[in-house]
């Protein structure tokens, strides 16, 4: 597999990829039909897309606008097999270390049992840690807990451990504060004593906050 620009005459065949990877989720048809126009790829989108290429067929495209990282699709029968995970690592190691950060759009069941739970309105139901709307494929959001998207930043992004462990710290932490124009000076004496404690297998013992432990395992 290699990765390499898009081709402006590529934009159908990137589109229809872009609603194969989204459907393969689960949602129905009407929801696939109000997002197309905005997964639709366009000639003028070429040079800001990369894909990823195996035996000749894409598998997976991302796409980066300005500050933004738009869109990252894979193949329906490509994922789960590294594709993801090597546009990750092309695109952390193409806008370097202070523009990428790390985030979850967890919904309340995360962290929770499977179980009934509800995101609005809508029925959630949590089997196996994957949250669906209730009697359906459709999938409804995210149960990923900050800790899980940490480790997997640190096991894909291609460095060696200890610079892949600064690296994902940075994005865990000062890049999103510093999005959000909060305070992000580090650990240096006079900052908030705020951290997050992990062990050897990168899950979390212990949380302090403004210097009192709020969990400590």
């Amino acid at each position: 597999m290699f990765i390499r620009p898009a081709r402006a005459e590529e934009a159908s065949a990137l589109t229809e990829l872009a609603m194969r990877s989204k459907a393969h989720w689960g949602y129905d048809d009407e929801f696939l039909a109000a997002c197309r126009d905005e997964l639709t790829i366009r000639a003028e989108h070429a040079p800001r897309i990369d894909v990823a290429e195996l035996d000749g067929r894409v598998v997976g495209m991302v796409r980066l606008e300005l500050e933004t990282l738009e869109d990252l699709f894979v193949e329906p029968d490509a994922i789960g097999t590294g594709v993801g995970a090597a546009l990750f690592r092309h695109v952390a190691r193409s806008v370097g270390p202070d523009r990428v950060s790390l985030i979850t759009d967890a919904m309340a069941a995360t962290g929770m049992v499977d179980g009934v739970y509800h995101l609005g309105p809508v029925r959630v139901d949590v089997v196996d840690g994957v949250a669906r709307v209730a009697g359906t494929d459709t999938i409804a959001g995210s149960t990923a807990t900050m800790d899980r998207v940490f480790r997997f930043a640190v096991n894909h992004c291609g460095l060696a451990h200890d610079d892949a462990l600064m690296l994902a710290v940075r994005q865990a932490s000062i890049n999103p504060a510093r999005a959000l124009g909060l305070p992000c000076s580090g650990l240096v004496p006079g900052a908030s004593a705020d951290l997050v404690v992990l062990d050897t297998e990168l899950a979390v013992t212990g949380v302090l906050h403004k210097g009192s432990w709020e969990v400590s395992v």
